[in-house]
């Protein structure tokens, strides 16, 4: 266990704690699209309850979420596994 353990790690060790990180992302991204829409919705239905919005932005948002969650999960080649770089 010497200076360069850092740069002498394992590939498949490296990939696996990019993987370990991008999914983490994800996790912080799914918290934060929950709560945010939480409080679209509860703006939304408190200030105009008879045109309702809130829904529109929340699926374009929800939309790159799922693009986020498949690069994390099942992509090839981007920043999770070292092609970013």
């Amino acid at each position: 266990m010497g200076e360069g353990e850092e740069t002498d790690l394992d590939p498949a060790l490296r990939l696996a704690q990019a993987r370990a990180r991008a999914k983490a992302g994800v996790l912080r991204h799914a918290a934060f699209f929950a709560a945010s829409g939480l409080f679209l919705a509860a703006t939304d239905l408190s200030a105009s309850p008879e045109s309702v919005w809130f829904y529109k932005p929340l699926g374009a948002w929800g939309l790159v979420l799922v693009i986020h969650a498949a690069r994390a999960w099942f992509g090839k080649g981007g920043a999770a596994e070292g092609g970013g770089e």
